[in-house]
């Protein structure tokens, strides 16, 4: 769903609570639709049940790694950002589809990195919003 003219939806899969009660208020106040989960589970049910636009996951949830998300994901064909702890180097490039970002993370980088794989808002409201 690339070049959206609707506000664009992305689903947030990040097992820290306040990482990601802070993902989701950063795009929230950039004017995007936000769903938080922060399990597996929680996740595949939000992608069996809606649609996205683009995704920002967490690899490692809870200890589980979020290969069945990130399954998920590619069979519906929606793109998405990784977020992670570990290096770049440590996650297969073929999982990273657009951006990687390492955490901790600029809030900027994030916005752009979303407005980029929406293919929605970009630079204008990524200025907005000041990490």
């Amino acid at each position: 769903m690339n070049g959206v003219d609707h506000t664009p939806r992305v689903l947030v899969v990040e097992d820290e609570a306040i990482i990601a009660l802070d993902i989701e208020q950063t795009l929230k106040r950039a004017d995007f639709d936000v769903v938080a989960c922060l399990s597996v589970q929680a996740a595949l049910d939000e992608i069996d049940a809606h649609a996205f636009d683009c995704a920002v996951v967490d690899l490692n949830l809870q200890g589980v790694l979020a290969r069945d998300v990130v399954k998920a994901l590619e069979r519906r064909g929606i793109r998405f950002i990784v977020v992670s702890g570990c290096e770049k180097s440590a996650v297969s490039a073929s999982r990273c589809r657009t951006h990687f970002l390492e955490k901790p993370f600029d809030r900027a980088k994030l916005l752009r990195a979303v407005a980029e794989t929406t293919g929605w808002g970009g630079s204008r409201r990524v200025i907005q919003i000041r990490s």
